[in-house]
């Protein structure tokens, strides 16, 4: 879920992102974007598909925050993905999962069976290198639950009117991962947490 003094930088901020992904070639070939919202409920904004054919939601706010249900859906979304993919014979790059939120979750509670169940589809799949799990909060009230998730990579916290800046680093890291051979180390993507060109901070403890 994110706020309405939040919503506007995003939507925003994903028709840049879509603008800049379209910019390049391989990019816009290569990359299959889905996005998923979440407040009261669980709605697939966009399926899967290559970023040339997709076209940015326009997001709204809600009154909850129905986070264990998108995860678990975004999760088994990504895995019959990943099947079709394999039916058909297509290699692909380690998908990515970024979760984004200014909210505390409504859906589960820490230690409850739902929160478990998510936490371990999570910790599963990075281990088993299927995904790589971003999780990200705009507000610090969202870093603790966030952080009790499991995931190999510590919550981050987009810095003040920084939203915009984390897509763009999104679509430039996309273009570096385009340009890549398939399982061999990728170059050109910055930490999000650089001194200078960064949009995010790692929460202490």
């Amino acid at each position: 879920m994110i706020f309405n003094d939040h919503i506007g930088a995003v939507n925003r901020s994903l028709q840049a992102f879509r603008a800049d992904i379209m910019e390049d070639p391989l990019a816009r070939k290569r990359l299959d974007l889905c996005v998923i919202s979440f407040n009261h409920e669980c709605v697939t904004e966009n399926h899967f598909c290559s970023a040339q054919n997709w076209r940015p939601p326009t997001l709204v706010p809600g009154g909850a925050t129905g986070m264990g249900q998108a995860i678990k859906v975004g999760l088994e979304t990504l895995r019959g993905r990943l099947q079709r993919y394999r039916l058909d014979g297509v290699d692909c790059y380690r998908p990515w999962v970024m979760l984004v939120t200014d909210g505390l979750p409504t859906d589960m509670q820490p230690n409850d069976a739902r929160w478990m169940e998510v936490r371990q589809l999570i910790q599963d799949g990075e281990q088993k290198r299927r995904f790589m799990f971003f999780s990200v909060a705009v507000l610090p009230e969202a870093i603790p639950a966030l952080r009790q998730l499991g995931a190999q990579r510590p919550p981050l916290q987009v810095r003040e009117g920084k939203i915009p800046t984390m897509f763009k680093w999104l679509s430039a890291s996309f273009s570096s991962i385009s340009r890549s051979q398939l399982g061999a180390p990728v170059s050109g993507i910055t930490e999000p947490t650089a001194t200078e060109t960064g949009w995010a901070d790692i929460p202490s403890l």
